[in-house]
């Protein structure tokens, strides 16, 4: 089928405006159909299986976190059209819409991280003609496996909003989501950095599972209280999503700002993860 940006975009904006915003255990939107069915077929027809097994006899990824997106050039032709596409043309206007949907949301965290004197004069992000200044869309496309977790955490609170598209291709492992945990009363967040943090489990409630199902998304405004996290995955098994973000540019940030901690009613009740990502800004005392 020819494909057609406007009508994707209009597709998802229907199915946003006409699911529930959920708010258990934080506010979030878990939407079914995220994507028309036909361009689904394609993403699925496209997907390059053939690529990804090449990649990891040659070692030239690691099986465990392959970043398809950062391969597109290695792509045929065709595959790379339709992902270039996608990633390139339909997700940053995807994200977008959702800032502005969930313009409500996002402005009260921008609020919370300005009460911090995080921002550089004049460099607050801001909306003006429904766009969100100072910021960037950042979209990824995964491939993961063999047995790789992570255990509950929240995202860098220089990340806006999330968003995760299912992209496998049937629901055998439905049962393989994402968890979403709530926090207990005791729980404050005072993190000495922004690498993914931790946190202790024993601060955190019942969870429930978003179901990994095709053509399915997660989508939430980023704070330290939307913690959550992945069992491991069987060997078997490879998870096939989208990542999608908009993220405060770092020359907005003032980062002296980030070398005091913030007084609180409570001390640090955080234990940082195995996950390190060495171009994440240092970033301390950030909480909800």
């Amino acid at each position: 089928m020819a494909l057609n940006k406007d009508a994707i975009l209009e597709h998802v904006k229907l199915q946003v405006k006409t699911s529930p915003n959920r708010s258990y255990p934080f506010n979030f939107l878990h939407i079914n159909e995220f994507f028309p069915n036909e361009v689904y077929k394609n993403l699925m027809e496209h997907y390059p299986h053939d690529l990804i097994n090449k990649l990891k006899i040659n070692k030239d990824i690691s099986a465990v976190n392959l970043a398809l997106s950062n391969h597109l050039e290695k792509f045929d032709e065709k595959d790379k059209q339709f992902w270039c596409f996608i990633l390139k043309e339909v997700y940053p206007d995807i994200v977008n819409f959702l800032l502005n949907f969930l313009k409500k949301q996002v402005v009260e965290q921008i609020n919370k991280l300005d009460e911090l004197n995080i921002f550089k004069d004049s460099k607050r992000p801001q909306f003006s003609q429904n766009k969100l200044t100072n910021s960037t869309c950042n979209i990824a496309f995964y491939n993961r496996s063999e047995n790789f977790a992570i255990e509950p955490h929240f995202h860098r609170l220089n990340e806006i909003i999330n968003v995760l598209h299912y992209i496998p291709e049937n629901n055998d492992n439905a049962d393989l989501g994402t968890q979403l945990y709530p926090v207990k009363k005791e729980f404050v967040t005072e993190v000495e950095d922004l690498l993914y943090p931790g946190v202790d489990t024993k601060l955190l409630g019942e969870t429930i599972e978003i179901p990994y199902t095709p053509n399915s998304a997660l989508i939430w405004v980023n704070t330290s209280s939307t913690i959550h996290g992945r069992r491991p995955l069987p060997k078997s098994f490879e998870r096939k999503y989208i990542f999608s973000f908009q993220l405060i540019n770092e020359d907005s940030l003032n980062m002296a700002a980030f070398e005091k901690k913030i007084d609180g009613p409570l001390k640090i009740r955080t234990n940082k993860t195995r996950l390190f990502y060495k171009y994440i800004p240092r970033l301390t005392s950030l909480f909800d």
